[in-house]
């Protein structure tokens, strides 16, 4: 007989569900607030986007918020995989949550190697001949607003089996209107103002998307322990 360590989650780690989502969620939104004002207040004078640059705690904080997406994710596959030899899941339910495994997972990438900007200016500059400037640069924004497209297709796609999972798509929203906000000031003017809000914004996109996956990591494991009583 196939086991799992799923099999031997203690029930007292799921029973009082009701509330666990709304604390994790309270933390994660607090600490994400503190991270983000915490670079903006202890920047020095004469680098005030210092912690918000590349490779900088910022960007390894939202990098770190999009990979721990992509395991939970992983996990619900394997929750999924479980609840199906029962027949309480689907295989078109695995299959969107390994693509989301995968897509947090490159998105985590994305971020800390900030790959977009790679892809934005190949097709700016290499395929479109554009001119060098300011304003095409910004560009790439709208190769981030393609992961976004790509990941609300999969959503109006799915949103039957994900209907019924509470909190989740409450969290998305607020990640889809956090990511507009960060994607409205990417193509704009330049400025430390610009930068606090767009970054700033981002970091509350991905932790909100975090949430989502929190949210529906909860409720498997709750089935799933459930169903092994």
């Amino acid at each position: 007989m196939e086991t799992s360590t799923l099999e031997f989650l203690p029930v007292s780690a799921v029973r009082n569900g009701s509330y666990v989502v709304s604390w994790v969620a309270l933390a994660v939104y607090v600490f994400s607030i503190g991270m983000i004002l915490g670079g903006i207040l202890m920047a020095p004078r004469d680098h005030p986007t210092l912690w918000f640059q590349e490779h900088q705690t910022l960007t390894s904080y939202s990098a770190a918020l999009l990979y721990t997406s992509s395991v939970l994710c992983f996990l619900n596959c394997m929750a999924i995989r479980q609840l199906r030899s029962v027949g309480m899941s689907s295989v078109r339910e695995f299959k969107f949550w390994a693509m989301g495994s995968f897509g947090f997972f490159y998105l985590m990438a994305d971020e800390y190697f900030v790959m977009h900007e790679g892809i934005g200016r190949f097709f700016s500059y290499r395929l479109l001949h554009l001119h060098h400037s300011g304003q095409v640069d910004r560009l790439d924004a709208f190769v981030v607003g393609t992961y976004g497209a790509i990941g609300l297709t999969l959503l109006v796609l799915h949103w039957r089996l994900l209907a019924d999972i509470r909190w989740f798509f409450g969290f998305l929203t607020m990640g889809a209107i956090m990511a507009i906000v960060s994607l409205i000031f990417d193509l704009g003017e330049d400025g430390v103002a610009n930068l606090y809000i767009e970054d700033g914004a981002k970091i509350m996109a991905n932790a909100s998307f975090l949430l989502a996956c929190v949210a529906a990591t909860h409720r498997y494991f709750r089935q799933l322990v459930v169903r092994l009583r």
